[in-house]
Parts: C-alpha cells; sequence; structure tokens
C-alpha cells in the first residue's frame, strides 16, 4: 500500500480500493486481523497493527506515509 500510495495517482486510485476491499473482508469480528496461515490465533496484535498502518497511509499521519504534491 506504501509503495502504490507513493507513486500516486492512478497506481493509488486502482490499487486503494483492492487493498481496502481485501483488508476488511479479513478483518475478524472483534475488529482484529489474523495470521494469513491461522496460527496464534490468540496473538492478533502484530497482523492488528499492520492492517491499521495500511488502512491509515492514505490519511499521511505518520512522516513516513508524506509524500510531496
Amino acid at each position: 500500500g506504501q509503495a502504490m500510495f507513493q507513486l500516486g495517482g492512478k497506481y493509488w486510485t486502482q490499487f486503494a480500493p483492492l487493498m481496502y476491499d481485501a483488508l476488511l473482508a479479513d478483518q475478524n469480528a472483534d475488529g482484529s486481523w489474523a495470521y494469513p496461515d491461522g496460527t496464534l490465533k490468540y496473538n492478533t496484535s502484530y497482523p492488528t497493527s499492520l492492517a491499521i498502518l495500511t488502512l491509515t497511509v492514505s490519511a499521511r499521519q505518520l512522516p513516513i506515509y508524506q509524500r510531496e504534491e
């Protein structure tokens, strides 16, 4: 997500909806995300934090997410 956002333009506008749909489809009922292979079902902190960071790329809240326009 970060790379496509930095590229911007058509790359981001085509990629973002696919990314959002995939992440939201994989979200658990409690709001967390699990590891892709289903291991560590009770420790979802890491995949959840990565999903949240990915979902907030376009909000530019972190300096690394900012791009020149």
